[in-house]
C-alpha cells in the first residue's frame, strides 16, 4: 500500500487549486480592455465562489506553490529521517539534527552533534525575541496551522534537572496517521508532533503524549524557521 496517501492528495488539491486560479485569471483578462483588467474579479469553485481580483488571484497562486514546495522538502526530510531512525534509533535531538540538516536549519543542524535539548530551547528563547530574525515564536494552538503550511517547527521543553529536556518537530496533520484515540486527530489547537523515540511507529502524536506531565520540565515553547 502507498505512503502518505494522504499527503499526496493535498499536495494535488493545492496544484489544481493554483492552476485553477491561474486559468480563471487568465480567462478574465483575456476577455476585457487591456486598461481595465485589473478591476476584474476572479471566482472559482475550489476557492468558495470567493472572488479575487486578478492580481490577488495570481499571488495566491503562487502562494499555493510555494507551499507544494515547502511541503515536498519538509515531509521528505522528515520521512528520511523516521527510516534512518528504524535502523539506528535516534533521542529526540539527535531526529531534530537529521531532519535539519537535510533541510540547511542553522544551529539545528548541529554539525558536531553537541546541543542537547536544552541548549535548543535556549538558543530558541533568544532567537524569538529577536525583531526581524530567522525564527519566530507560536503559540500552541498556531502551531498545526504554521505546520500545514510546510514550515520547519520545533516545540521544545525544558528540564530543571540535570537530563536533557525534549525537542519534537510539528507535522503536517495530513502527513502521518494519528496515533489510535488522539486527541488532536480533529482538534487543530492541539498540534500533530513527533519526536526521535517514537519515530519508527510512523504515527503522529499529541504534545502531552511526548512532554508529559513531570514537573521537573517547562511548559514547550514552538519556533518555525521563517527563512
Amino acid at each position: 500500500m502507498e505512503k502518505y496517501i494522504k499527503l499526496k492528495q493535498k499536495i494535488e488539491e493545492y496544484e489544481k487549486r493554483a492552476k485553477d486560479l491561474f486559468v480563471a485569471a487568465g480567462n478574465c483578462k483575456n476577455h476585457i480592455l487591456y486598461d481595465h483588467w485589473s478591476t476584474c474579479l476572479v471566482s472559482i469553485k475550489s476557492e468558495n465562489g470567493r472572488k479575487l481580483t486578478i492580481d490577488d488571484a495570481v499571488a495566491y497562486g503562487r502562494e499555493l506553490n510555494r507551499r507544494v514546495d515547502r511541503l515536498r522538502t519538509l515531509t521528505k526530510a522528515i520521512a528520511a529521517a523516521i527510516e534512518e531512525c528504524k535502523v539506528e534509533p535516534k533521542d529526540c535531538s539527535a531526529f531534530i539534527r537529521c531532519i535539519a540538516r537535510k533541510l540547511s536549519i542553522p544551529f539545528f543542524s548541529d554539525p558536531e552533534g553537541k546541543y542537547t535539548a536544552n541548549q535548543m530551547y535556549d538558543f530558541l528563547l533568544e532567537e524569538v525575541k529577536k525583531e526581524g530574525g530567522e525564527w519566530c515564536g507560536l503559540r500552541e494552538e498556531e502551531v498545526q496551522d504554521k505546520a500545514d503550511d510546510g514550515r520547519f517547527i520545533v516545540g521544545i521543553a525544558h528540564s530543571a534537572s540535570d537530563l536533557h529536556g525534549h525537542i519534537v518537530i510539528a507535522l503536517p496533520s495530513f502527513f502521518l496517521e494519528p496515533k489510535p484515540g488522539a486527541i488532536h486527530a480533529d482538534n487543530r489547537s492541539i498540534p500533530c508532533v513527533l519526536d526521535g523515540q517514537r519515530a519508527p511507529r510512523e504515527v503522529s502524536f499529541a504534545p502531552i503524549n511526548l512532554f508529559g506531565n513531570d514537573d521537573g520540565v517547562t511548559a514547550p515553547i514552538w519556533g518555525y524557521y521563517k527563512v
